[in-house]
């Protein structure tokens, strides 16, 4: 078993959080290593759910996916009302989420996982996973002055070792990945 990481390379077509810094873009308040608690992140006050979603880094395109997870990290900035999060993936230009997950005052580690690929109810193929994007949507009660917060965000793509593979083909798609 490999873990490939893919981080948010590019914003996607649905930005309704709010950035912090402001700064041109989303993706580079959630796509760090190592998350960097209130520095950069991403943020609702409202009690609607409001959506982000990323380009991804594209995958080596070796070995059998076993499976893909979204994980962040996340919190609310209220001691009494809860943060509610939702993880998602958009496959096919559908979209795709997790129950809602409520989070309080000091950073969670959320994830949701897909086995199969949800639209074709097949195995996950590189296509797919080249094609992927990662969303995010967050509520809190319609408190004055309180948020939910994502600092980080990534995908895991679980696959099955690949000996003698050629990584030709993940650097490719990530260079075009990069481009659009």
């Amino acid at each position: 078993m490999v873990i490939e990481i893919l981080r948010p390379t590019g914003d996607g077509d649905c930005t309704e959080l709010v950035r912090y810094p402001l700064s041109e873009n989303y993706y580079d308040k959630v796509n760090e290593e190592t998350h960097d608690g209130n520095t950069t992140y991403l943020c609702t006050n409202s009690s609607t759910y409001k959506r982000c979603n990323f380009v991804l880094s594209g995958g080596t395109g070796e070995g059998r996916i076993n499976s893909v997870t979204v994980k962040a990290y996340c919190r609310s900035t209220s001691l009494s009302f809860p943060g509610y999060v939702h993880l998602s993936i958009e496959t096919h230009s559908t979209v795709y989420e997790s129950a809602a997950k409520s989070v309080g005052m000091t950073y969670e580690l959320l994830s949701e996982s897909w086995v199969t690929n949800p639209y074709t109810e097949s195995p996950w193929t590189w296509d797919e996973i080249d094609d992927l994007l990662a969303e995010i949507s967050m509520s809190i009660a319609p408190q004055v002055g309180y948020y939910s917060i994502v600092t980080q965000l990534w995908v895991e793509v679980d696959r099955a070792s690949a000996s003698g593979a050629s990584i030709s083909r993940g650097i490719f798609r990530g260079m075009f990945n990069k481009m659009r």
